[in-house]
């Protein structure tokens, strides 16, 4: 186990790297207006991709179908939501302003959202290291042509090309062949009440994703509309601290999520104590190393990485390190509940906090302007922090013998 950690901490960490670097680099070459319509045109998409993914990849790892072809029904899944997904955004989000860079970014999310799901395949055969590398190999190469193409060109579009025929080309080299290795993709194992029932499994937690997608995603609409898309700008580089804090902590998730499987399937409520107290306090460490790190030379970084006017709302970035803990913590007791096979109730607690979120963002950016995005977000996570464990220690019971 601390093996296969280790190579998935550092893929993550090296992805992290190249997502922070992603955007370090969009604030040298571009102005805090053109970053704050890159971040308007994430907040548009990310919802979406989460509903049409439906989290199908956390799904597969914990199926307790051991057929050979079950991947292939999962597959097929990805490979017709991600479709539906790009024709909605061109159908129904079509603009005329940022078109190339809205489909760019669609095209660049299908990808990864189709070699997500090859993840979920080796994550369930607990082929940790075998993934890891696939995610080292597609971030360095991604930031290598990221580099060129600004540097060079000064073309955020000419970028997103080269860096999804980049992740194509890796897949097809590295990943196909492992995974013919290991199953035969053969249509003859395509069942469509496996589809079904996958469908089934995985709508209630994709409806949950998207809404938490949107809760995530809403501030941001409303601090364009409010304050402007510079000031989008502005957060969508704190924002990015917390997709990177993500991107660190997630290992932790990758792991335990087969680990939780085994767990339930021997009804061993001792060994589920075990991984989540450690999980607990890995995040626990994390997210006070970040607090300290930032609280101390915050305004030093900021300047250095970007430029002054970044640093202007700092404290931003404390709230929303803070709510990013709560939201992994969240994250670990919805895995439990999923090892559990309990899929149903994510959508109604989603509803809520996004409810929660429509009722509070006006008035708080309003009032508190970007501050109150920070104080909006984490009392998000807060909230849908104590409604996860809450539910999770009512069904507690189910994993024991």
């Amino acid at each position: 186990m601390k093996l296969e950690f280790s190579w998935v901490f550092v893929s993550n960490l090296i992805k992290a790297f190249y997502q922070w670097s992603f955007v370090i680099l969009l604030t040298k070459f571009f102005s805090a207006q053109e970053v704050g319509l890159y971040t308007l045109t994430l907040a548009i998409l990310s919802p979406i991709f989460m509903l049409t993914n439906m989290q199908t990849r956390s799904v597969l790892v914990v199926d307790m179908d051991d057929n050979e072809g079950v991947f292939l029904n999962y597959l097929h899944m990805r490979l017709i939501t991600v479709f539906l997904s790009i024709i909605g955004v061109f159908i129904f989000f079509f603009n005329k302003e940022f078109v190339g860079l809205l489909m760019g970014v669609a095209l660049l999310k299908g990808v990864e959202a189709i070699m997500d799901i090859f993840y979920g395949f080796f994550q369930r055969n607990n082929q940790m290291k075998t993934m890891s590398k696939s995610i080292i190999i597609k971030s360095v190469l991604s930031l290598v042509a990221l580099l060129i193409c600004l540097s060079l060109f000064k073309s955020l579009l000419l970028a997103l090309g080269v860096i999804i025929a980049l992740n194509i080309a890796v897949f097809f080299v590295y990943d196909y062949k492992y995974i013919r290795e290991k199953v035969k993709l053969h249509i003859r194992h395509l069942k469509i009440d496996k589809i079904k029932n996958i469908f089934l499994n995985s709508i209630f937690l994709g409806i949950s994703v998207f809404i938490m997608s949107l809760i995530t995603n809403y501030p941001r609409l409303k601090i364009n509309e409010i304050l402007g898309t510079k000031m989008l700008g502005v957060f969508g580089v704190y924002a990015f601290f917390m997709t990177g804090l993500s991107q660190v902590i997630s290992p932790v998730e990758i792991i335990l999520r087969p680990k939780f499987r085994d767990a339930f399937r021997e009804r061993s409520l001792k060994l589920y104590k075990t991984y989540i107290l450690k999980a607990f306090l890995f995040i626990l460490i994390i997210g006070l190393f970040t607090c300290f790190l930032f609280y101390f030379f915050g305004d030093f970084l900021i300047s250095v990485l970007y430029s002054k006017e970044y640093s202007k709302y700092l404290s931003v970035i404390f709230y929303l390190v803070v709510a990013q803990v709560f939201m992994s913590f969240s994250g670990l007791c919805n895995i439990m509940l999923q090892s559990m096979q309990k899929f149903k109730f994510q959508a109604l607690v989603s509803s809520f906090m996004l409810l929660l979120v429509f009722l509070s963002s006006d008035f708080l950016i309003l009032k508190y302007n970007l501050i109150g995005a920070g104080y909006l977000i984490l009392l998000y996570s807060v909230i849908n922090f104590l409604l996860y464990l809450s539910i999770f220690l009512v069904n507690v019971s189910s994993i024991k013998k």
